[in-house]
């Protein structure tokens, strides 16, 4: 163990040896003089050791120069898209452009409506659109309580528990009918048959004493005003004997 100390103890003392002979190889490091600073630069680290600085010189102030706004020549659009040589006079190839002419569109001419047909009197309309919920119609030469039904697609039972009737036979012409507001339709059990009695559309020659009416109560389900509007006829008047009219 003593002999490896000594070993270390040689080694430090031979790097201390190393040391001491390359110190000798190098030149000394000369110190700054005060010369190297310059006076001024001297003068503020004295008067900072002193506690007293130079006074700061004021700096004048400098006003920003004026703008003076520059007027921007009129847009002459002749000249911007056709420039002209002042010298020779030459115009170059440039074509002005100019915009295409906007298509007006001629409005259409507002188109005549055409004339709507009348619609035929529908008592059914009226019949649903009353403001108590009933309608009352006059019975007509021709008709009677179970031509109603047909016409008007309303049980016969159901009118003569509307009207408190108990016999269609039991109104006639001239009286006030009440429609109901939302009949039972034509039924087959009341022993009245269908609603059609006769086929149609068809014609029909008129015999003496023929009313609309009745000639819509032969037929069944058809109107009377249908018949009329169809042949241009009119309600009420009398139909002239051996007439061939249109039923619809």
């Amino acid at each position: 163990m003593k002999r490896y100390y000594l070993l270390i103890i040689l080694l430090l003392a031979a790097l201390l040896l190393c040391g001491c002979g390359a110190k000798e190889k190098y030149e000394p490091f000369t110190e700054l003089s005060k010369k190297t600073v310059s006076p001024a630069r001297e003068a503020e680290i004295q008067a900072a050791l002193n506690g007293t600085y130079p006074t700061a010189t004021s700096v004048p102030t400098i006003a920003p120069p004026t703008e003076v706004p520059i007027a921007a020549p009129a847009f002459d659009e002749n000249s911007f898209f056709a420039e002209v040589d002042s010298g020779s006079g030459i115009v170059t190839d440039e074509v002005p452009f100019e915009p295409e002419p906007t298509a007006t569109s001629t409005p259409l001419p507002t188109p005549t409506p055409e004339p709507t047909a009348t619609k035929p009197y529908d008592p059914n309309i009226m019949m649903y659109n009353t403001t108590n919920g009933f309608t009352t119609y006059t019975l007509q030469e021709g008709d009677s309580l179970v031509c109603l039904g047909r016409r008007f697609d309303v049980s016969v039972s159901h009118l003569l528990a509307q009207n408190g009737l108990t016999d269609p036979n039991e109104v006639g012409v001239g009286d006030i009918v009440v429609l109901p507001r939302n009949p039972n339709a034509w039924s087959l059990i009341d022993g009245y048959g269908r609603r059609m009695l006769v086929m149609h559309p068809t014609t029909y020659t008129t015999r003496a004493g023929d009313t609309l009416f009745s000639i819509a109560c032969a037929f069944g389900d058809v109107r009377p005003e249908d018949i009329a509007i169809q042949n241009q006829l009119v309600l009420g008047e009398p139909l002239q004997s051996g007439l061939v009219i249109v039923i619809p």
